[in-house]
């Protein structure tokens, strides 16, 4: 099962301000989780002719769930003569509100033309299974290769 959350804003005029937070709160805030923004590879990277910066993602792992989760964004420009919006994500300290790990945000104004998607998701080998009930996972993890079994 592949759980996607899917949140897209688009401007059709004018121009728009935008604040995306995103504060998981894994086993119904009980668990703890860390927090990463990392390059995302699944995005064509940058090249000479290409003036696209690096596009990062965050990643949210709780050992004591299970889970990982990540977000992404795509960022598009509809119209010739604009661009594609700047997306960066900043952590996001929410342990006064009991939150037991960092979430993120992202502050950029939208312009006409502009759209931007936040992908929230379970990637596919985001659930992990505790070592002991599968051994195989977990040496396949050790060795960095995928397992799957069927």
């Amino acid at each position: 099962l592949l759980a996607w959350l899917i949140r897209r804003v688009e401007v059709i005029r004018g121009s728009m301000p935008l604040r995306m937070e995103c504060a998981p709160a894994f086993n119904y805030a009980r668990s703890p989780h860390t927090t990463e923004i990392i390059l995302d590879t699944s995005v064509a990277s940058p090249s000479p002719t290409s003036p696209r910066a690096p596009h990062y993602k965050a990643l949210f792992e709780s050992p004591d769930a299970g889970l990982t989760l990540d977000l992404r964004f795509v960022a598009e420009a509809s119209l010739e003569n604009v661009a594609e919006p700047e997306v960066e994500f900043s952590p996001l300290d929410l342990a006064n509100k009991g939150h037991k790990g960092l979430g993120v945000f992202t502050e950029v104004t939208l312009r006409e033309g502009q759209t931007v998607t936040f992908v929230l998701r379970t990637p596919p080998d985001g659930v992990r299974l505790p070592p002991q009930a599968h051994p195989t996972h977990a040496v396949a993890r050790e060795l960095g290769v995928s397992y799957e079994s069927g």
